[in-house]
């Protein structure tokens, strides 16, 4: 779906890009989990140099470790940008997921799943039936599912932002927003740059976000706290040499956000509904058995709406059955037609899974491991100095290193040289955390 405005009230819904998993393909977001901000608290850098902020007299760079990250790799000599940081991110999350068999923090997932079918072939199921009288059993491609439903975005409003000087350095070094709003849960409060700061004027996503931030609820006012050095306007990020940016001019920094209340929603169309049945025609002589459409093009697809019912939120199982919403009592109920006796091809299911967020971020539980799991990531130094790089180092030292400096030697024991992803200290972190919490899938026969 495509946004459609920003008016107040308008729902929003994106996409992302096409993954391989063994149940189906999946459609996920191809934008960070963990906010590169936390990621920059975790590695221990310069919270205004890391955001390219720097001036004379607050945040001075030394000029033997000019330590100012820019926003690109081309924009420096021989150093990672804060893209390329987000692009670890994103490498290192993808990896865990496959690991650990669910996310490690929400995201939305849109994913096409075969239609389940007995072990021998020679025999089909009817209906939406399962052997045990309930409806028929799909296992969706990730555990812990929080939410079935697609994506949606509803503005609650584009407040002015209220910077301010916390620690009375004489610098403003957090931002507020006030919103009133119905919606109880902090979860689902997000915050965007505004339409007018994003690039080329792009749509709402999760690449537009603006986190970690923290939210509090109180007598129908969400009261929103971040720190201001996530609030450049990001234009100036794209200069052809990066310079750095004062942080004590005003102009330097955004005026307004969007602010909307992100959630897992259920529509009555084919685009927005929980999960859509998918029927291939067949060839002569069973085109008559094309139900539910007459046409015999060998390219012939139909569709029917489902409802999801969740199973087994932890493992990801759900059940499905083709049904018809009724606009005049605003209810659903399973489908009284004769597509039911021949079962579709495959379902799109959407949903929303992964290990419960805190504060809007990664938990603590995979924090630390991720973050240091996509500093191995990195393949290059991020700034000049050593000093600013030494947590970097650490953890992108390569521990299977036979020999060092001076013919130093290095040992270490076969689980690090065999870890799948890599045998780099970061890696083993990642890894460390996985083997401690994923779920496996077994088949009994």
């Amino acid at each position: 779906m495509t946004d459609s405005g920003s008016t107040i009230g308008t729902i929003v819904s994106t996409g992302g890009f096409s993954s391989s998993y063994p149940y189906g393909s999946i459609d996920i977001s191809t934008y960070n989990l963990l906010p590169l901000e936390a990621w920059r608290a975790e590695m221990s850098y310069h919270p205004w140099h890391f955001w390219q902020l720097s001036d004379t007299n607050f945040t001075p760079v030394s000029s033997a470790c000019p330590s100012v990250v820019k926003q690109y790799a081309w924009q420096g000599t021989d150093h990672v940008g804060r893209s390329e940081i987000i692009d670890a991110i994103v490498s290192a999350e993808e990896k865990m997921r496959n690991a650990l068999g669910y996310s490690i923090a929400p995201h939305y997932v849109e994913e096409t799943i075969p239609w389940p079918h007995f072990y021998d072939q020679r025999f089909d199921k009817s209906g939406y039936s399962g052997a045990d009288g309930k409806w028929i059993t799909v296992r969706l491609g990730e555990n812990k599912i929080n939410a079935i439903g697609v994506e949606a975005r509803t503005l609650l409003d584009t407040p002015l932002v209220v910077y301010s000087d916390s620690d009375s350095d004489g610098l403003n070094d957090t931002f507020t927003l006030t919103v009133a709003t119905t919606v109880t849960d902090p979860e689902e409060i997000a915050v965007y740059f505004s339409v007018t700061d994003r690039l080329d004027g792009e749509i709402v996503s999760e690449k537009w976000r603006v986190a970690p931030v923290k939210v509090k609820i109180a007598s129908g006012i969400a009261t929103i706290k971040g720190h201001s050095w996530l609030l450049v306007k990001p234009v100036l990020y794209e200069g052809v040499t990066g310079e750095s940016i004062d942080p004590t001019i005003a102009t330097n920094f955004v005026t307004t956000l969007e602010v909307y209340r992100r959630y897992a929603s259920s529509g009555i169309t084919n685009d927005s509904c929980q999960a859509l049945l998918v029927w291939e025609t067949r060839p002569l002589p069973f085109w008559y058995t094309n139900s539910p459409t007459v046409t015999t093009d060998p390219a012939g697809v139909a569709y029917a709406q489902a409802r999801v019912s969740l199973r087994n939120a932890e493992m990801g199982t759900v059940g499905i059955g083709e049904a018809v919403y009724d606009p005049v009592t605003q209810t659903w109920a399973q489908a009284c037609n004769l597509t039911w006796w021949r079962p579709p091809d495959r379902v799109i299911v959407r949903y929303n899974a992964g290990y419960p967020s805190e504060n809007g971020t990664v938990s603590k539980k995979f924090l630390a491991p991720l973050a240091r799991m996509a500093a191995a990531e990195v393949a290059r130094p991020i700034c000049a100095c050593e000093t600013a790089n030494r947590t970097l180092y650490n953890w992108q030292f390569d521990l299977s290193r036979a020999a060092g400096a001076n013919d130093e030697q290095y040992s270490t024991v076969e689980a690090m040289l065999s870890n799948p992803f890599g045998t780099r200290r970061g890696h083993w972190e990642g890894w460390s955390a996985v083997t401690q919490n994923r779920i496996l899938r077994g088949f009994s026969v």
